[in-house]
């Protein structure tokens, strides 16, 4: 996703101009431990997987919408940006 969709024109500008985006790598040697340890992402979306998108609303921190990682995303660069403006 980070090589192939993500600087796809369509879903780079709505990641530029609609987002900020954080992530957990959980394979950090250093850090990965603490990644795992946290419980924001069961919490939040009451799911833990590799890789997970969720969308957040900055003012409530509720989840607005999420989803495990989909092999129409990566084949289809339109439906993961399609996602993000909750389509």
């Amino acid at each position: 996703m980070e090589e192939e969709v993500f600087p796809h024109p369509a879903v780079r500008r709505i990641l530029k101009e609609k987002f900020v985006e954080a992530r957990l790598h959980t394979d950090h040697p250093s850090l990965g431990e603490k990644w795992i340890a946290l419980e924001s992402q069961s919490s939040w979306v009451g799911y833990h997987a590799q890789s997970t998108y969720v969308v957040i609303d900055p003012k409530t921190r509720a989840v607005v919408r999420w989803s495990e990682f989909k092999t129409d995303f990566k084949s289809d660069p339109n439906t993961f940006a399609a996602w993000l403006e909750g389509k």
